[in-house]
C-alpha cells in the first residue's frame, strides 16, 4: 500500500472523527444530524487539495458547519458564491439520508447566502492578492466540530447548546482530532474564529503542551454585534498590526 499524502492523512483524521461523533446521542434538542464529510466528501476532498497540500504555519479554526455554508457543500465557511467563484471548487454533492424538509442540501446551487462565509472569504481575499493560493501558502481553515445538528424546527444547534455530558464527549474527541491535525500540518499559530474556538485552542495548548500561539478574531456572524462594525477592515488590522502576522500573507 502506497504511503498516504498529507491531504489524505488529514481527510482520514476528519472522517474518523465524524464517524465517531455520529454515534453519540446528542439529546432531545437534536433531531437531524448532517455529516457533510459523507455526502459532500467529493467537494471537501478538493478543498483539502487546495488547503492542505503541504505543511502550514497558521490554522484558522471555526466551530461547526452552518446550515447555509459547509452543511451545503463540505467547505468550511462555505458560502456558495465564494466556493464557486473565489475558491473555484466543484464536485458531486449527494443528499443526507435523514434530511429536514425545510433544510434541504442544495449543494453549490444553494441561493441563500451565508453571511459568515461571505465575510470570511472576503477577508481571505483581502489578506492575499485576490487569490486563494496566496492565503493557502501558509494558512488553512478547519472546523472543530464537523457535523451540523438541527432541531425539529430546523434550527442550527451548536455544541455549547448541548447537555454538559454530551459536550464532554464531543470535546474529548474533537480536541484529540484537532491536536492530530495541528501536529500533522506543523501549525505554529491557531487563529480562533470566535470565543468557542479560542477556548478549545487554549485548552489543547495547555493540556497537550503544544508549542502554538493562539490568536482571537471575532466571529463574522451577523448575530455577533462585533462583526457588524466593519468586521473586514478591523479584523485585517488586528491580524496584521496587533498580532504582527503580515509575513503569513506576504509573497
Amino acid at each position: 500500500m502506497a504511503d498516504l499524502t498529507l491531504k489524505e492523512l488529514i481527510l482520514q483524521i476528519e472522517l474518523k472523527l465524524a464517524t465517531d461523533l455520529v454515534k453519540l446521542d446528542f439529546g432531545p434538542k437534536v433531531e437531524y444530524v448532517y455529516n457533510p464529510l459523507e455526502y459532500a466528501v467529493d467537494v471537501h476532498s478538493r478543498y483539502l487539495d487546495l488547503a492542505c497540500s503541504g505543511r502550514k504555519k497558521a490554522l484558522f479554526l471555526g466551530m461547526n458547519p452552518g446550515p447555509w455554508g459547509m452543511m451545503q457543500n463540505g467547505v468550511p465557511f462555505g458560502e456558495s458564491t465564494s466556493v464557486k467563484e473565489f475558491l473555484k471548487l466543484t464536485g458531486v454533492i449527494h443528499r443526507p439520508d435523514n434530511e429536514h424538509p425545510q433544510r434541504p442540501v442544495l449543494g453549490l446551487d444553494c441561493k441563500r447566502r451565508e453571511v459568515s462565509g461571505k465575510r470570511f472569504w472576503s477577508l481571505v481575499e483581502l489578506l492575499g492578492d485576490g487569490s486563494p493560493h496566496d492565503f493557502f501558502r501558509n494558512c488553512t481553515v478547519h472546523n472543530y466540530f464537523p457535523l451540523c445538528l438541527l432541531s425539529g424546527k430546523g434550527k442550527n444547534v451548536t455544541p455549547p447548546e448541548l447537555k454538559t455530558a454530551v459536550q464532554k464527549e464531543i470535546n474529548e474527541m474533537c480536541d484529540q482530532s484537532l491536536v492530530n491535525v495541528i501536529s500533522l500540518l506543523d501549525i505554529e499559530i491557531v487563529i480562533a474564529v470566535g470565543r468557542f474556538a479560542e477556548k478549545r485552542a487554549q485548552i489543547i495548548k495547555e493540556r497537550f503542551q503544544l508549542p502554538i500561539r493562539v490568536c482571537y478574531i471575532s466571529h463574522p456572524s451577523p448575530r455577533n454585534p462585533e462583526s457588524n462594525k466593519n468586521w473586514l477592515l478591523s479584523t485585517k488590522d488586528l491580524l496584521l498590526n496587533k498580532y504582527g502576522l503580515l509575513k503569513l500573507f506576504s509573497p
